[in-house]
């Protein structure tokens, strides 16, 4: 009997933690959307976006290059109309800072090596 009280509060404890969080409204399509490397954006059909990384090739400073350098964010797309199966989409602020993947285009607003600014916009649906 000790051992099912002193148990009790401790499952409440946990059951506690498992609250429901309130859900974040879907993002508009021809929205900027600014994440941070490991934040999710969703959008009213489905489509899921996440910043994985930024890759920055710029040349250092006090270093001599031939190429100036970009900012790449990596971008891991799911559901909407690109599927259940993650899709990596690289854009970047020099060579590609716009891309199409199926019904969506992205354009790459700005970028740091810690954030991303990224329009989306649904141009047709398949």
């Amino acid at each position: 009997m000790n051992l099912r009280n002193a148990l009790l509060p401790a499952l409440l404890l946990a059951l506690a933690g498992c609250a429901h969080q309130p859900e974040v409204p879907p993002a508009a399509f021809g929205s900027t959307q600014t994440l941070s490397v490991g934040q999710t954006v969703r959008f009213d059909d489905g489509l899921s976006l996440e910043l994985e990384r930024v890759e920055d090739s710029r040349c250092r400073q006090g270093m001599q290059c031939v190429w100036a350098g970009e900012l790449a964010p990596i971008l891991q797309l799911r559901g909407g109309f690109v599927g259940d199966k993650a899709v990596k989409l690289r854009l970047a602020t020099g060579s590609s800072p716009a891309k199409q993947q199926g019904p969506y285009h992205f354009t790459l607003r700005q970028a740091t090596p810690e954030a991303a600014s990224v329009t989306v916009n649904r141009t047709r649906q398949p």
